[in-house]
Formats: C-alpha cells, structure tokens, sequence
C-alpha cells in the first residue's frame, strides 16, 4: 500500500485524536435543542400523498426525514 509504519502510526493518533475531539463535542451538547422556530416541523403539513401511495423504495430512502409524518 505504500504507507510506512511512521504514518500509520500518526493517522492512528490522528483517529484516537478525532474520535476525543467528537465525543467531547457531542458531551457539550445541551439535552434539548432550543427550538425558537419550527422548521424542525416544517414538512408537517407539505405531504399530501396518501401513504400507501408512496412506493416502498421512495419511503426507505426517505425514511429519516418522513418517517413521523408517515403513517
């Protein structure tokens, strides 16, 4: 592959390094995020397709997004 044991060693410490860097990030978090708006609900009332008019694939693909809107 070409990488000699130096740089493997250093992206190793680069990954331990991001993954400390993430979990204390993620750890100042506050619980709940301060919703002053509520885009988070914006797609509440823009679906008007019936659900089992949606295709199967259509709804997998989007089901992070959709899922709490379609029942």
């Amino acid at each position: 592959t070409g990488y000699t044991r130096d740089g493997l060693e250093s992206m190793n410490q680069n990954m331990h390094n991001a993954k400390a860097l993430i979990k204390k990030a993620v750890a100042s978090l506050p619980p709940q995020r301060e919703s002053r708006c509520e885009c988070d609900q914006a797609l509440k009332n823009c679906i008007v397709t019936q659900p089992d008019s949606i295709p199967e694939e259509s709804k997998e693909k989007l089901r992070y997004i959709i899922e709490k809107y379609i029942k």
